[in-house]
Formats: C-alpha cells, structure tokens, sequence
C-alpha cells in the first residue's frame, strides 16, 4: 500500500477514533429528539398560561410509576377570581401528554392540588389522544427513533469512505504502472578512462 493509501487512511472515516465520534454524534441526536417533547410540551403550556394573564410562570412535571403530576408556579393575573382552577384547566387543555394530577402553587396563594378525576368531571374529557402517552415514554420513543436515523447516517458515512479508499488506492496504482521507466545509469568508467597523467 503506497503513501497515497496510507495517508487516505488517515482521513477516513472508519479509523475507530472517527467512528466513536460519529457514535456519539448519534447518541446526542437521538437525545436531542427525545427531549423535544419535554420542551414542546412545557413551552405549549406556558405561553397559554401566558396568554392568560399569568406572570413568571414556571411549568413542571414529574412522573413515577406512570402517574404525571405537571406543577405550575407563577404569579396570577391581576382580578382573577379563581387563577388555580384557570391554570389547571390550560394544563388540561395544552399539555399533549398523560395527566393524572395538577399541582398549582401561586405567588401569595396557598397551592392547591386537581387530580384528574376532578378535573375531567369539571372541564370534560381533554382532547383525542393527549392520555394515551406518558411524557417520558414519547421521549423513549422519539430517542429511538432518533438512534435508528444516526445509524444510518453512520452506515452511510462509512460506506462512503470506504469507496473513497478504493477510488484512491485504484487512482494511486493506475499512476504507477503508467509511469515510464528510469533510464540506466552509466556505471563507473573502465579502467584508464581519463585525462592523461603526466
């Protein structure tokens, strides 16, 4: 393998050091999917509660053995007269995912908890499919999701390089055997071959 080889092989994609990183560069996609629907679902929820008049607001949510509670904090809108149950009902409403309590704790105002039965016979069933999926399990999904794309991409990447080693080495051979030979040197001079001696 000449130079040329050699150092195609330095550049490629497939030395293990390349491959690591394009590994990891597919496990931070697949994390980064994953963790769309977490901020889809807090931002969607928080500019509702915006649009509502509620200030500073903070949303978040926790999930153990599948029960999701979504937290509210913030402040209410001046007047309101009953802003828990408002900012209960635009989780309700928004948050895309599986509720089974709302905790809502306002700035000045004792917090105040709805589970979701109460909820439902207040306000009614929450839009087709929003309870059918956990938060975290839409996150499970979308990461895998994410893993198979990276996958390919690295599989892609790789046959790549290796067809571009072979166009190289292929390119590196066809240069040598077409170059002409060298032309044979002279060799030492035979003896008494020279000026004359004096």
């Amino acid at each position: 393998m000449g130079n040329v080889t050699a150092a195609a092989l330095e550049r490629s994609p497939c030395r293990p050091g390349v491959r690591a990183g394009a590994g990891l560069a597919s496990l931070v996609l697949a994390v980064a999917l994953g963790a769309c629907s977490a901020v889809t679902g807090s931002l969607g929820v928080r500019s509702a509660l915006r649009s509502e008049g509620f200030v500073n607001v903070g949303v978040k949510f926790r999930e153990v053995n599948r029960y999701t509670t979504v937290t509210v904090t913030g402040q209410a809108p001046t007047g309101a007269r009953d802003p828990e149950r408002t900012a209960a009902r635009v989780v309700w409403e928004h948050f895309k995912f599986k509720v089974d309590s709302v905790d809502v704790g306002l700035e000045g105002r004792d917090p105040t908890t709805f589970s979701h039965g109460e909820l439902a016979a207040q306000l009614g069933p929450r839009p087709a499919g929003y309870d059918r999926h956990t938060i975290y399990g839409a996150v499970g999904q979308e990461a895998a999701v994410g893993l198979v794309i990276g996958g390919v991409v690295l599989v892609v990447v790789v046959a790549i390089a290796i067809v571009a080693i072979v166009l190289v080495v292929r390119a590196s051979r066809r240069r040598r055997a077409s170059s002409p030979p060298s032309a044979p040197g002279y060799g030492p001079p035979p003896p008494g071959y020279g000026p004359p001696q004096a």
